[in-house]
């Protein structure tokens, strides 16, 4: 007869059992039920293991599970088509909404590392993958800055205009291009060191150099005079800006997901705070101002109030991080990632706003 606890229930004395030859039918079935049990605790942990690997290889599993390249910058030009800067070597000009490949700048083998181009799409800045510095001017690829691997560059900015162009590098310096004639003219200007982000206005009358201690200096953008300065309390490295349409505001992302409203004349922080869970890579002001869209390395893409920076809407993110976003003559916004996709959508705000205004003038 088999053993059992106090409780009545048999015991799991194995050896015991094995050694008087009286292992009963219901004693295995215990026994196969433990291993069981046993075996799936063990497929879960590694499941849960490749979950992990998993997330800490998602950029390179999105890219290649979409079989398409990242896209690391998106340009939006007047006649509603894109430049785009792909796997940081190829740019392209294609329209969105039928997928067709208008141009593709030949940079003869030089790649790209960054690029910044005029809203007419006939002019653009490019930073090659070797330190050179080409422009562009009417198809035509100028070089302007032999390679230079030391002070290297990290980011590009172009006027609306395609007429002045910038470059910011890692040693604090900041770099002004005159375009205006055909022998492009070079000014070289001392910035904080770490220098992160380079934005022009969409005016053309402000330069703004932001850097990893979370400051924004303001330049004159011809002469780079620098004509005023904020440091911002709460922000971290900042890793993304936008100039609001009428350039009386401006927002910025840092690394860990925080967000700041500033009015550019008074230099006063109208609103601040954390909107996404990691670093906001990339913010875009709506077309009419309202709204701000911010990319984040959740992946998700939020677009906020431009008053207070609310939550209004969160839009279906990529599978992997949102470098970059543009609104499209159209209304429009369209996001690119690393996952190598780009997304169209039309935050439902818009179309409640643009409602609300036709209500208004029919009335």
């Amino acid at each position: 007869m088999m053993q059992r606890f106090a409780d009545g229930s048999p015991t799991r004395d194995v050896a015991d059992a094995t050694r008087r030859g009286v292992v009963s039918v219901e004693f295995l079935r215990e026994i196969l039920v433990i291993m069981g049990i046993v075996l799936l605790v063990v497929q879960c942990l590694s499941g849960l293991g490749a979950k992990s690997g998993a997330l800490e290889n998602d950029q390179q599993a999105a890219a290649q599970q979409s079989n398409e390249e990242p896209i690391y910058r998106l340009s939006a030009v007047n006649d509603g088509t894109v430049w785009m800067l792909k796997s940081n070597h190829q740019v392209i000009r294609v329209n969105l909404a039928t997928g067709e490949e208008f141009e593709r700048v030949d940079l003869q083998g030089r790649g790209a590392g960054a690029v910044a181009f005029s809203t007419d799409g006939k002019s653009a800045i490019i930073l090659g993958l070797n330190q050179e510095f080409l422009v562009i001017r009417n198809g035509e690829v100028t070089s302007i800055s032999p390679p230079n691997k030391r002070g290297l560059g990290t980011e590009v900015a172009m006027t609306t205009d395609g007429q002045l162009a910038a470059s910011i590098h890692e040693i604090g310096m900041l770099r002004l291009y005159d375009c205006r004639s055909s022998a492009v003219k070079t000014t070289s200007i001392t910035v904080d060191n770490g220098p992160t982000v380079v934005r022009f206005s969409p005016d053309d009358k402000q330069l703004v150099v932001a850097n990893a201690s979370g400051k924004l200096s303001f330049h004159h953008p011809v002469t780079g005079e620098q004509t005023q300065e904020l440091r911002l309390p709460g922000i971290d490295r900042i890793t993304g800006l936008a100039w609001s349409p009428d350039s009386s505001q401006i927002a910025i992302g840092d690394g860990r997901g925080y967000v700041a409203l500033v009015a550019v004349n008074s230099l006063k922080v109208i609103a601040q705070r954390r909107v996404a869970s990691l670093q906001a890579a990339s913010l875009c002001f709506s077309p009419n101002g309202a709204t701000i869209a911010i990319g984040s390395f959740d992946p998700q893409v939020r677009v906020v109030s431009s008053q207070d920076l609310e939550l209004l809407e969160s839009l279906p993110g990529h599978e992997s991080l949102v470098r970059s976003m543009i609104y499209l003559p159209t209304g429009e916004l369209a996001t690119g990632g690393l996952d190598g996709r780009i997304k169209l959508s039309r935050p439902k705000v818009h179309q409640l706003l643009e409602e609300a205004l036709a209500q208004n003038s029919s009335l």
